[in-house]
């Protein structure tokens, strides 16, 4: 009996977490949605191995603004500049979230033929004597600021725009491993493999910095809902209801499968949202411990019943959910970063885990060998 009980304990708690795994989970992809930190993160991955100026060039490439996020809603637009610039500018980017390595060597060809192109039609117009102020206009950026500032004849203005023509594409080039350009002309094996490598360095960082900005999500999350793992292992070791209907809940989530989180519709990085406000009211509705009676300054009013009349010598802050004393405070926050850190560590994990245990409970212990099936053996 002892120890079933405590295995529903733990299948409870691992309901929980993966519960408000689920929520958290969906909050943040409210927040990517609005804020694009992948988005940011592949580009300054990308302006970091290939240099701020290429990485511009790259972005500008027709292969790169294939793949850059056009489906917004105008609403989601407006909602992004109100929320965070009052309307002044628009909020997060429009820069893709993920580049594949075949879309990043197209990019890099065309970076390096738009090169070569704008050089020779500039050639090609200063040979027809037109205005030397225009032909440099109609040079790339990159070799316009190459040439020298001192005033050029039409002959000398020639052989420096093809040398720094030149230079300007060796500096591209050198800003790649000599080995994985190679093939560049050709299937660009080598160059596809070094990006992929390069993403998956990102990949690990951006897992990194999200791993911890869902523990300080985690963190928010149990503090305004007031779930303190402890107090939530206390009340299911002592109330067999709320057990019972834990255990109940965590066979039906296995069976369904329910461990996705959520993924925000393109229009609508709001629709997360309902999933999250699901999951918090599936937990309450278990009878877990959760949330805080009242605001913190009308702890000391007095507690009224259901017809609405004060009860004498009680008040809201001698709610059980209310630690009462300065070591209990302690103990609610230490409770409370517990769960934080739980639910940091994602929905998935939990599901597999709750599955798990659940399981090992519905098999239940090995029925016992009989005498004559041990002599047999």
């Amino acid at each position: 009996m002892f120890g079933s009980t405590v295995l529903d304990v733990v299948i409870g708690l691992l309901l929980v977490y993966l519960l408000l795994s689920v929520a958290v989970s969906a909050f943040n992809e409210v927040a990517e949605g609005l804020l694009r930190r992948r988005s940011k993160y592949l580009r300054a991955t990308i302006e970091r191995v290939a240099g701020t100026d290429l990485a511009d060039e790259i972005y500008q490439t027709s292969w790169v603004q294939s793949l850059s996020d056009y489906t917004h809603s105008l609403r989601t637009q407006r909602l992004r500049n109100l929320a965070v610039t009052g309307g002044k500018k628009p909020f997060g980017n429009k820069y893709p979230s993920y580049i594949p390595s075949e879309i990043f060597v197209e990019a890099l060809r065309e970076v390096l033929g738009n090169l070569t192109k704008q050089t020779e039609h500039a050639l090609d117009e200063l040979q027809a004597d037109g205005d030397l102020d225009e032909i440099i206009e109609l040079l790339p950026p990159r070799v316009q600021a190459m040439l020298p500032a001192t005033q050029l004849t039409a002959t000398q203005l020639r052989s420096e725009i093809e040398r720094v023509h030149q230079q300007a594409a060796d500096d591209i080039i050198a800003l790649f491993p000599q080995s994985a350009l190679e093939d560049l002309d050709g299937e660009a094996v080598k160059l596809r493999q070094w990006f992929e490598h390069t993403m998956d360095r990102m990949s690990g960082w951006y897992s990194r910095q999200t791993k911890w900005l869902l523990f300080v999500w985690g963190v928010l999350f149990a503090l305004v809902l007031n779930v303190d793992t402890f107090n939530v292992a206390g009340t299911l070791w002592t109330d067999d209801v709320t057990r019972a209907a834990a255990v109940s809940a965590a066979e039906a989530v296995v069976e369904g499968g329910d461990e996705t989180d959520c993924v925000p519709a393109d229009d609508d990085p709001f629709s997360c949202v309902d999933q999250a406000v699901a999951k918090v009211n599936e937990a309450e509705d278990l009878g877990i411990p959760m949330g805080w009676p009242d605001w913190p300054w009308n702890w000391d009013n007095q507690t009224v019943d259901v017809d609405g009349q004060p009860i004498e010598g009680q008040t809201i802050g001698d709610d059980s959910r209310i630690p009462q004393d300065a070591g209990a405070w302690v103990f609610r926050l230490f409770g409370i970063a517990v769960t934080g850190a739980a639910i940091a560590m994602g929905a998935p994990f939990w599901f597999d885990l709750l599955n798990k245990f659940v399981n090992f409970r519905a098999s239940g212990p090995k029925p016992k060998r009989t005498v004559s099936e041990a002599q047999n053996s």
